[in-house]
């Protein structure tokens, strides 16, 4: 099963602050037709708002925002960072991997998140999926192609 399509992910991402990582992987939805421009501003002002609670497990964020019209159709990408990055989380930071997701609605959102914790579950996966150099690894590794 394909949880991520390989032109959404990229590897070893240059970021200077948590925002520009966020911009980074919502650019990802945009180029695929997922999201609009509104969407990752959404992502970027729902972390300002209510904290670092994207960063729900060590060393990953999760961006998203809430299901409306920004959001054209369901998608996930994944961005790997070149230097780990500090979110604001106390127990869970730096972030080197984000997971950027979008959902027509809360079942979807839910779905988005079932998936998305197939790759959460498995620290080993996660490590591999942070030291991996390129997108088609990261890929084979989600997607548990070998």
């Amino acid at each position: 099963m394909e949880i991520v399509k390989l032109e959404n992910i990229l590897a070893k991402v240059e970021c200077s602050s948590w925002e520009e990582a966020i911009i980074s992987a919502g650019e990802l939805l945009i180029k695929s037709g997922y999201v609009t421009e509104k969407y990752v501003d959404e992502m970027v002002e729902a972390v300002k708002q209510l904290g670092p609670y994207i960063v729900m497990v060590p060393h990953v964020a999760l961006a998203h925002a809430r299901p409306g019209d920004s959001v054209l159709m369901e998608g996930i990408s994944v961005i790997t960072l070149k230097e780990p990055l500090d979110f604001g989380s106390e127990y869970n930071d730096p972030v080197k991997i984000v997971i950027a997701f979008s959902a027509t609605d809360a079942g979807k959102h839910l779905k988005a998140i079932q998936d998305i914790s197939k790759i959460l579950e498995n620290d080993e996966k996660l490590e591999m999926i942070f030291n991996a150099s390129d997108s088609k690894i990261i890929y084979n590794i989600i997607n548990d192609i070998d």
